[in-house]
C-alpha cells in the first residue's frame, strides 16, 4: 500500500450498518489514531507508545533493541549467506503486523457470519432427517446422508450446520473426523466421535427427586448400561477410557490404581507351559524391559490372551472373532444410547477412513435395531472411485437399504455461483453487494467459487496489504488493479495456501512440523521438537532461515500458535491441543518440506520425542506411542543401539492396542516392527518374548487372509528346537486358516498329526469295534467314571497333558463334522487320558461331551446329571471363562433338560451365549442362542418376547457371517411370525424371515442333515399348533428317524415325538385303510416317550398323559381319554406349558364334538382360544374364533 500514515488500535469495532457507511474510495488505507502515529521511515516505533495491535512482547523485544546501537546480522537462507540491517527488518515487521491485523479483522468478520451461501437446499433435506430422527412417533427412523463435492467446497460446513438444530431438538451432535495425515490410531474416527459422545453425555442433567420431566439423565442411562451391557463395556473401555462415564459409580468402592505391572503378564500363557528345564536358557522376565516399558495398552489384552488358547470354538479361537466382538459391542452400545437420545453422527473425511472402520459405521447403519440415528458421511468426489473402500462399502449398504428401512441421501455439492459469492463477499465486508460486485468478479474469476478458496484469497489479499480496513471510515478498501496485478493466480488451493504459508515466517517455521504431527497435535509435542531443534541438521536442511529465528528468539509456542490461529491456519481444539483448520492448511504445510526429506525429518522429530517421551507422558500427551513408532519406524535403521529396546517396547505395546481394537493391519505392521528390533540372538535371551511376537504376528496375518506371511512366521515358530507345548498355538492359528478357507479335512488332519506328535494316538481303522469295545470297557469298569472318583482325579504337572486338552475339544467337533464314525470314540479317548493322566484347565470340555454318550447309549439320566454336576465343579475349579460356553451349550442342549425343567435353561444358556461372545466363541455362543429360543418356545414363553429376541439372534449371526446358525435360527423366527400372525401363511415357513421352499431345494443338493432336521422339527411344531395333523403325521412318519438321530439328546427331540404322536392318531382315526401304520409309527412315540418319562424327564410327564388321552380316544375309550386330556390340562397349566394347555384343549374339544356333547366342546374351544391368546398366538386365535364361529 501506499501513504500509510497511522494505524488505529482497536480490539473490535462494530461497524454501521449498510446505510450509514461512507463511501468507499479506490485509493490506499488511511488509518486514523489518537495515541499511535507511524512514521514511513526511519525508527520502528517511539517510546510513547501506549497501545497497538500487536503482542506485548514483541513491542518489549522491539524497544529493547531499539536502545541498542545497531549492529549487523546475519539471517541464513536455505541457498545463501544474506547481511540484513536490523532496520530493514523492523520495517518488515511493520507491514506483517499491519497485513496480520487486516487478516484478524477480516477472521472476526467472517465468524460473524451464521448461515451457509447457495446450500438452502441441502440444509433443508438435512434438516427434515434431523426431525425424522427427533420424532417420537417415529423413533426408529435411521438415515445415511453422502455428502460429496471437491477439497475446500464446505462439505464439512454444511454438515455442521445441523449442530445448532439438532442440540435444540435435544440429540447429540458428535464429529468423527478421520486423518489426512494417518498416524496409525486404530479407528482414530470414530474414537474421536465416541470421546466427544461421551462428553456430550456428562453434560446430561443427573436425576432430582423434585424432577417429574421424562428428559433422560446420566443416571438413567448409566442404569441401562448397568443392567444391558457386561462384558461389552469391558471391551469398549478398553478402546476409548473415557466411556467409563457410562459406568455406574459403585457405593463405597475404594479407588484403586491402575499399575501396568511386569512385562511377562503378557506371557502367562507361556510361562505356565513351559518349564524352564525344556525352556532354551535366555533372558529371565525379571531382567526384560525398563522403567519405560510402554505396554500398558498391552496389558489389557491378557483375557484376550488367556481367550486366544482357549479350545472353545469350532473355528477354535480366532483374533477375527475378537473384531467381531468389538463391532458387537459398539453396535449394543450405540443401540442403547439412540434408545435414550437421537444421536447425529459426522463421520468427516470418510475418502482417509479404513476398512475396519467403514465396517463399524456400516454395521450401525444396517442395524435396524438402533433407533434414532442420522449419519452423514463426507468424502472428496475426486478421491473415491469405483473401486474405493467408500464406494463397496456405500454399494453393500444400498443393497439392504430397502430391507433395512434406511433413507439414503446423497447431496453432490460445487463450487458456488457468482452471486452466492457475491452474497458472501458483501456480508464478510459488511457493505452493500453493489459495492463488492467487480471485488466478486475479481475473486470469483481467480477461485471458480470454490468456498474455502475464496476465503483464503480474501485473506491473502489483506495479508499483502491489497484489502485494508479504514479505522477512520470503518469501512474496507481496495484497488482492483493492484489486486489484479499484485495477487497471483494459483491453479489450487494447496499452492494458495502454500504462497501464503510461505509470506509468514511463524507458518514456515512452525506448521511443516505440526503437519508430520498429524491433522490435530498437542502444543507441547511441538515445543519438545523446537527446544531441540539446533542440534539437528536436518531443521536448518528444511527450515531454512526459519530454523535461525528459532535459535535467536527462543521457542515461544504458545504465542506463536495463538497468531498462527489468528491468521486463519489452525484452530484450538483444547488449552494444548490444536487442529489445523482444513486439509487444505495441512497439505500446504506438508508441501514446504522436500519430499526427499520428509522421512528423515519425522524420523529426527520422532527421536526428539522419544527422548523426551518421560516428559511428556508425565504432562498428559496421549497417544504417544502411535505417534513415535509412525514417525521413526520408516527409518529405522537409522536408530541407535541404545534405543532399540525401547522401540521394541513402543512397536509391541502400538501392536497390542491395535489387537485389542481388531485392526489386524495395523498390528500387523507393529508386530514385524517389533520383531526386527529383536536382538540377533533372541532365540536364546529373549525367547517367551520372540514366542509371542512371532506367534501374534501370524494370528494377525491369518485375519487379514495373507495366508503366506502367515505361513512365513509360522514356520519359525514350527522349526524351533523347543518343546511341543510351545507351538501349541501357532497349529491352531493354521488350523483357523484351513477352516476360514472351508477346509475342514485339512484342520482335522492338522490337529491328528500334532496329537500324534503329542503321542495320543486315534486309531483309524475298525472304528465301530473299537467304539464298542471302548463303551464295553466303561461299562466294566464304571467305578472310574463315577462322581467321587472323577472329583478325586489329580491335577496333572505335565505341560504335555495341558497342550493335549487343548486340542480335544478341537479334534471332537472337527470329527462330528468331517469323521461322524469316530466321533464318539474322539470323546471317550478324550476323557479316558484325562482319567488316566490328570486334570488340566481344559479337562471339563470332553467331560461334557461324555454326558451325551452316558444320556444317549446307556441311557441313565441320573448318571448323566451328575456327570454334569461333575463337569460343572471341574470348570469352576479351573475358573477358565473361555470353556465356559461350550460346557453351557453341551450341557444345556444334550443333558440338564433330561432331569430338570426346560424352562430352567434359559437363564444358563444366556450366560452361556454372553461367555462365548466374551471369550471369542462365537460358534457356541451362537448354539446357545438357537436354543435360548427354541427352548423359550417349547415352554409356552410370551411369543411376542420370543420374536424380539430371535430377530435379534438372528441378525446378530449374519452381521457375524455365521450363517450356518443364522439358517437355523430363520425358521424359527418364521414360525414365530407365523404364530404370530404376521405372516399370511400357517404351516407353509415362508416369511419376511424364512423362504422354505429355498431352503429346502438348497438342502436337496447340500445334503445338510443339521439344518435340514431343524428345519423339520420346525414343519411339525407348526402342523401341530396349526391343526394340520395330516402334514404332522405324514412329515414325522419321514423325517422322525433322522430328527432324532441328527439332534440326539436335544429337547426338540421329544416335542417332535409328541407332535408326531398326536398327528398319527388322529390319521389313523381319519383314514382307515392306513390305520396300523399310524397306529404303529403313533405307539413308537409314545413308549418312548413314556420311557423317558419313567427315567426322570420332567418335560415328558404331560407329553406322555397326552398321548395316553390320543391312545384312550383311538380305542374308544373316552372315559379314560377325558380323563388324561384333563390331566394334562392341569399339569400343563400348572408347569407353565401354556401352548400345551390350549392344544389339549383344542383335543379335548374335538372328542366332544365326536360325542355330541356342543356344551363341553364349546367351553374347551373358548379355553383353548384365550390361553392362546395369552401365548400370543394370534393366527391361532383367528383359526379357533372362525372355528367357534362355524361350529355355533
Amino acid at each position: 500500500m501506499a501513504n500509510r500514515s497511522t494505524i488505529f488500535a482497536s480490539e473490535d469495532l462494530s461497524l454501521p450498518r449498510h446505510g450509514n457507511r461512507p463511501t468507499m474510495a479506490n485509493h490506499s488505507s488511511i488509518f486514523a489514531s489518537e495515541e499511535l502515529s507511524l512514521p514511513r521511515h526511519g525508527n520502528f516505533l517511539s517510546s510513547s507508545v501506549t497501545s497497538n495491535p500487536w503482542d506485548d512482547q514483541d513491542v518489549q523485544r522491539t524497544q529493547t533493541r531499539n536502545q541498542r546501537p545497531a549492529r549487523q546480522k546475519s539471517i541464513i537462507d536455505k541457498d545463501r549467506v544474506t547481511i540484513v540491517n536490523p532496520s530493514t527488518a523492523m520495517s518488515h515487521r511493520v507491514n506483517t503486523k499491519l497485513g496480520q491485523f487486516c487478516t484478524e479483522k477480516l477472521l472476526q468478520c467472517k465468524r460473524r457470519l451464521t448461515k451457509l451461501y447457495g446450500r438452502q437446499r441441502e440444509i433443508r433435506l438435512l434438516e427434515t432427517e434431523l426431525n425424522q430422527i427427533c420424532n417420537k412417533t417415529n423413533c426408529h427412523h435411521r438415515s445415511l446422508c453422502l455428502i460429496r463435492g471437491l477439497s475446500g467446497e464446505g462439505k464439512t460446513a454444511l454438515a455442521l450446520s445441523l449442530k445448532d438444530p439438532a442440540e435444540r431438538q435435544g440429540a447429540f451432535f458428535v464429529q468423527g473426523k478421520f486423518d489426512l495425515a494417518q498416524i496409525g490410531e486404530p479407528y482414530s474416527g470414530i474414537k474421536a466421535a465416541m470421546r466427544q459422545l461421551c462428553r456430550e453425555i456428562s453434560q446430561l442433567p443427573r436425576r432430582k427427586l423434585s424432577d417429574q420431566s421424562k428428559k433422560p439423565t446420566l443416571e438413567d442411562l448409566q442404569e441401562a448400561v448397568a443392567e444391558q451391557l457386561d462384558w461389552e463395556m469391558d471391551l469398549l473401555c478398553q478402546v476409548v477410557p473415557e466411556l467409563e462415564v457410562l459406568l455406574k459409580p459403585k457405593a463405597g468402592a475404594a479407588e484403586t490404581t491402575k499399575s501396568p505391572g511386569p512385562i511377562q503378564k503378557l506371557f502367562l500363557k507361556v510361562s505356565e507351559t513351559t518349564s524352564q528345564q525344556q525352556r532354551p536358557s535366555g533372558q529371565s522376565f525379571g531382567s526384560f524391559g525398563s522403567k519405560k516399558t510402554p505396554i500398558k495398552a498391552g496389558f489389557r489384552r491378557q483375557k484376550a490372551v488367556h481367550a486366544a488358547d482357549a479350545t472353545t470354538t469350532i473355528n477354535n479361537y480366532n483374533a477375527k472373532s475378537a473384531g467381531d466382538r468389538l463391532q458387537f459391542a459398539m453396535r449394543q452400545l450405540i443401540r442403547l444410547i439412540t434408545g435414550f437420545v437421537p444421536l447425529v453422527l459426522l463421520c468427516d473425511d470418510a475418502q482417509f477412513s479404513d476398512t475396519a472402520s467403514l465396517s463399524i459405521l456400516k454395521g450401525w447403519i444396517t442395524d435396524d435395531t438402533i433407533p434414532s440415528l442420522l449419519m452423514i458421511w463426507t468424502y472428496r468426489s475426486n478421491m473415491v472411485n469405483d473401486n474405493h473402500f467408500v464406494t463397496k462399502t456405500l454399494q453393500e449398504i444400498q443393497e439392504v437399504k430397502d430391507e433395512k428401512k434406511i433413507a439414503i441421501h446423497e447431496i453432490a455439492i460445487g463450487e458456488l455461483h457468482q452471486g452466492d459469492v457475491n452474497a458472501m463477499i458483501a456480508d464478510i465486508l459488511d457493505m452493500p453487494p453493489e459495492q463488492v460486485k467487480e471485488l466478486t468478479d475479481t475473486i470469483h474469476h481467480r477461485t471458480h467459487g470454490n468456498v474455502f478458496f475464496v476465503m483464503q484469497y480474501l485473506l491473502s489479499l489483506a495479508q499483502k496489504g491489497l484489502l485494508n480496513y479504514n479505522m477512520g471510515c470503518c469501512q474496507w478498501n481496495w484497488n482492483l488493479q493492484d489486486i489484479r496485478f499484485g495477487s497471483t493466480a494459483t491453479d489450487n488451493v494447496v499452492d494458495l495456501m502454500r504462497e501464503k504459508l510461505e509470506q509468514s515466517p511463524t507458518a514456515r517455521r512452525l506448521l511443516p512440523l505440526a503437519a508430520c504431527i498429524g491433522t490435530t497435535f498437542d502444543a507441547q509435542v511441538l515445543q519438545a521438537v523446537m527446544m531441540a531443534a539446533d542440534d539437528h541438521p536436518i531443521f536448518l536442511d528444511v527450515l531454512g532461515s526459519d530454523f535461525v529465528l528459532v535459535s535467536n528468539f527462543g521457542v515461544d509456542i504458545d504465542n506463536q500458535l495463538h497468531q498462527l490461529e489468528s491468521e486463519g491456519f489452525i484452530e484450538a481444539s483444547s488449552k494444548t491441543t490444536f487442529s489445523f483448520l482444513h486439509d487444505k492448511v495441512l497439505e500446504g504445510s506438508i508441501s514446504l518440506i522436500p519430499e526427499a526429506k520428509l522421512d528423515y525429518l519425522k524420523y529426527t522429530m520422532g527421536y526428539i520425542l522419544l527422548e523426551n517421551r518421560e516428559s511428556l507422558e508425565a504432562l498428559g500427551v496421549e497417544q504417544l506411542t502411535f505417534l513415535l513408532v509412525n514417525l521413526i519406524n520408516p527409518k529405522m535403521e537409522r536408530l541407535p543401539d541404545e534405543k532399540r529396546m525401547e522401540m521394541f517396547e513402543l512397536n509391541w505395546a502400538a501392536a497390542e492396542e491395535a489387537y485389542i481394537a481388531a485392526a489386524f493391519r495395523r498390528s500387523a505392521v507393529y508386530y514385524k516392527a517389533a520383531i526386527s528390533l529383536l536382538p540377533e540372538r533372541h532365540w536364546e535371551t529373549m525367547y517367551d518374548e520372540s514366542l509371542y511376537l512371532y506367534t501374534s504376528a501370524a494370528e494377525s496375518e491369518m485375519c487379514l487372509g495373507n495366508y503366506d506371511q502367515m505361513k512365513a512366521y509360522s514356520n519359525v515358530v514350527l522349526a524351533l528346537d523347543c518343546p511341543i507345548q510351545d507351538k501349541i498355538h501357532v497349529y491352531r492359528i493354521i488350523m483357523d486358516a484351513h477352516m476360514a478357507k472351508a477346509e475342514v479335512q485339512e484342520a482335522l488332519n492338522e490337529s491328528l498329526s500334532v496329537l500324534e506328535s503329542l503321542k495320543f494316538h486315534v486309531p483309524k481303522t475298525m472304528l465301530g469295534p473299537r467304539t464298542l469295545s471302548a463303551i464295553a470297557n466303561i461299562k466294566l469298569h464304571k467305578k472310574k467314571w463315577k462322581p467321587d472318583s472323577l472329583r478325586r482325579l489329580p491335577v496333572s504337572t505335565d505341560p504335555v497333558d495341558e497342550a493335549i486338552s487343548k486340542l480335544h475339544d478341537t479334534l471332537i467337533m472337527f470329527s462330528m463334522i468331517a469323521w461322524p464314525e469316530a466321533w464318539p470314540l474322539c470323546i471317550i479317548m478324550a476323557c479316558r487320558h484325562v482319567i488316566d493322566r490328570g486334570l488340566t484347565r481344559y479337562s471339563a470340555v470332553p467331560f461334557a461331551w461324555m454326558t451325551m454318550i452316558i444320556q444317549n447309549v446307556f441311557m441313565d439320566f441320573q448318571w448323566a446329571k451328575e456327570h454334569a454336576e461333575v463337569t460343572c465343579s471341574l470348570m469352576d475349579k479351573f475358573q477358565n471363562p473361555e470353556i465356559e460356553s461350550r460346557i453351557s451349550m453341551v450341557l444345556n442342549i444334550f443333558t440338564i433338560h433330561w432331569s430338570a425343567p426346560i424352562q430352567q435353561s434359559g437363564k444358563a444358556l444366556t450366560i452361556g451365549y454372553k461367555r462365548g461372545m466374551e471369550c471369542c466363541d462365537l460358534d457356541s455362543a451362537f448354539w446357545n442362542a438357537q436354543f435360548i429360543n427354541e427352548s423359550a418356545l417349547y415352554s409356552g414363553t410370551n411369543l411376542a418376547l420370543i420374536e424380539k429376541d430371535v430377530e435379534s439372534y438372528t441378525k446378530n449371526e449374519m452381521d457375524y457371517k455365521m450363517f450356518k446358525h443364522a439358517d437355523c435360527l430363520k425358521s424359527v423366527w418364521q414360525l414365530v411370525l407365523n404364530l404370530r400372525g404376521c405372516s399370511s401363511n400357517t404351516t407353509i415357513l415362508t416369511g419376511t424371515a424364512h423362504d422354505e421352499e429355498a431352503a429346502l431345494k438348497m438342502l436337496d443338493t447340500s445334503n445338510d442333515l443339521h439344518h435340514l432336521s431343524h428345519l423339520q422339527k420346525d414343519r411339525l411344531f407348526a402342523a401341530a399348533f396349526f391343526g394340520d395333523f395330516e402334514m404332522a403325521a405324514d412329515l414325522g412318519l419321514s423325517a422322525i428317524d433322522m430328527i432324532c438321530k441328527v439332534l440326539t439328546g436335544q429337547y426338540s427331540t421329544l416335542v417332535a415325538r409328541f407332535i408326531v404322536g398326536v398327528g398319527c392318531y388322529e390319521m389313523a382315526r381319519q383314514r382307515p385303510k392306513r390305520k396300523k401304520e399310524y397306529i404303529r409309527a403313533a405307539t413308537k412315540q409314545r413308549k418312548q416317550i413314556r420311557q423317558w418319562f419313567s427315567m426322570g424327564c420332567p418335560g415328558a410327564q404331560h407329553y406322555a398323559l397326552f398321548l395316553d388321552a390320543e391312545h384312550a380316544a383311538s380305542k374308544e375309550k373316552v372315559e379314560d381319554a377325558i380323563q388324561f386330556y384333563q390331566r394334562t390340562i392341569t399339569l400343563a397349566g400348572r408347569t407353565g406349558y401354556l401352548h400345551d394347555r390350549s392344544l389339549a384343549c383344542e383335543r379335548l374339544a374335538t372328542l366332544y364334538l365326536r360325542m355330541d356333547d356342543m356344551a363341553s366342546a364349546k367351553a374347551r374351544l373358548i379355553e383353548a382360544r384365550d390361553l392362546s391368546e395369552e401365548w400370543g398366538a394370534m393366527k391361532r386365535v383367528e383359526l379357533l374364533d372362525n372355528k367357534l364361529k362355524s361350529l355355533f
